[in-house]
């Protein structure tokens, strides 16, 4: 049973396959079965223990002999010829029996379980558990063989987590299923993405990754080159990563084994999408900002130029969000005396998103870095100095966010249902009616007076929202 504050992890074990030893010079030589336990993120492991044990019972017609020290051999010369000595080498004098082991009636070893060490097992966090697979009564000369059993760890889970839902590459999924004595555990992390037993991933709806540590994610597909800002997915065959590289390209169409590079012209920062594979990026031409589309019919490498009405002269835009076939806001800076840029699909443009227009944002005083949109008539957008804008089909209105701050991601669920984040560990919700400040129960503010930038929120539901930033990702 599960004490306060921990979980158990249950897993059915056969331990018919000791594939290493244990050595302790005095004592019998023992044979060990290692297992490799998937932990949730950041786990602290409490203890480790066996029940539901099926084992027999066989008697031995000798005792177990100690373990014997290993000879040291001559040193070869040269040649590769035993030296002549007048006098033969001195062997170490053989190991004194532990009678505390072979004259007593208690079985040996008095726990299976000899050895519990967390570790890392490529992207996953693991434990290993050292298991002797039977107890031996040296006055009795019997041997109790352990054939199987479930094995129980008991676990701190961790509140600030990794999310490992990146690392759904097939090749690393076959692997956990074959050397993980647990792979199922991976199926409740990877959700919409598919089920490892498949050893390939499928998706029935959009994947926005953009909250996972994007070095990790990179890292796992070889494309490090890039500093990676947004990642979009409608499949396992259909990635688009969107970067900073030093020069472009900004994006990188991954296929589930290869990166192809997409030469846009830009540098990008925002990158939203449909589930058909249409593609808005957001970002600058390192002059005017610049936004890039992908149709569905489109090769996926296939990226073309969209207008901006007045055609800003400055300015870049950071986040975009795609509501629907048609419908699209993207947020950002022009510069000037009027630092806000908010721009809107032009609901009449073909193809879809070749036109987007500048909408005034009560005089745009702020500049803008994050929008969501629940439907056409709940539009929020945020920015520097806490602002927050809200859009109700016909009009904008200010929002009161009650922090100074400078406000850096948004998204929801719905239009009762809506989040912020921002610097100095900032978590803000909207229920409907007002915004409130969660920041108190954020549990990364080790430092009240500098606490983690927060600069990514992923919504997945009602009761399941993923915070990124500096040095930390926060499940709630």
């Amino acid at each position: 049973m599960d004490r306060p504050g921990t979980t158990e992890k249950q897993t059915a074990i056969n331990l018919d396959q000791p594939s290493r030893f244990l050595q302790d010079t005095g004592k019998p030589k023992l044979p060990v079965v290692r297992k490799i336990i998937l932990l949730a993120p950041g786990a602290t492991v409490q203890r480790a223990r066996l029940n539901n044990v099926r084992q027999r019972t066989q008697a031995l017609e000798a005792a177990i002999v100690p373990v014997q020290p290993t000879p040291v051999p001559p040193e070869l010369n040269q040649d590769g010829v035993e030296p002549v000595t007048d006098t033969l080498p001195t062997l170490p004098a053989p190991a004194v029996p532990d009678a505390s082991v072979y004259e007593s009636a208690s079985a040996y070893p008095e726990d299976p379980i000899v050895k519990v060490t967390p570790d890392q097992w490529g992207p996953y966090d693991v434990v290993l558990v050292d298991i002797v697979p039977f107890s031996y009564r040296p006055k009795d000369h019997e041997l109790t063989i352990i054939e199987s059993a479930n094995l129980v760890i008991t676990y701190q889970p961790s509140t600030v987590q990794h999310d490992r839902r990146q690392f759904f590459r097939p090749a690393i999924l076959a692997q956990a299923m074959k050397e993980l004595e647990n792979p199922e555990m991976l199926a409740s992390w990877y959700g919409e993405l598919g089920t490892p037993e498949a050893a390939a991933i499928t998706s029935t709806a959009p994947i926005d990754l953009s909250i996972v540590r994007p070095n990790v994610f990179l890292d796992a597909l070889g494309v490090s080159a890039f500093q990676a800002l947004a990642i979009f997915g409608t499949d396992a065959t259909h990635f688009w990563l969107l970067g900073q590289p030093s020069t472009d390209p900004s994006i990188a169409f991954f296929d589930g084994s290869t990166t192809s590079p997409i030469t846009t012209n830009a540098y990008l920062y925002g990158l939203d999408g449909l589930i058909d594979g249409t593609i808005v990026a957001v970002g600058s031409d390192q002059v005017q900002p610049a936004i890039r589309f992908r149709r569905p019919a489109d090769q996926p490498t296939t990226f073309l130029n969209a207008s901006i009405s007045g055609n800003p002269s400055s300015g870049n835009l950071v986040d975009v969000d795609v509501l629907g076939s048609t419908t699209g806001w993207a947020v950002g800076s022009a510069g000037g005396t009027q630092p806000g840029l908010v721009v809107r699909a032009r609901s009449t443009a073909s193809p879809a998103f070749s036109a987007w227009d500048q909408v005034d944002v009560l005089g745009n005083a702020q500049r803008l870095r994050a929008v969501y949109a629940a439907d056409a008539t709940h539009v929020w957008v945020a920015g520097e100095n806490g602002s927050i804008f809200f859009y109700n089909g016909s009009a904008w209105v200010s929002q009161s966010s009650g922090v100074p701050v400078h406000l850096n991601d948004l998204d929801g669920t719905g239009t009762n249902d809506v989040w912020a984040v921002g610097d100095a560990g900032t978590i803000l919700h909207f229920n409907g009616s007002a915004w409130q400040n969660l920041s108190a129960t954020n549990p990364d503010r080790r430092n009240p007076s500098s606490p983690d930038n927060l600069t990514d929120i992923e919504a997945v539901d009602a009761a399941t929202v993923w915070v990124g930033g500096t040095n930390v990702l926060l499940q709630r």
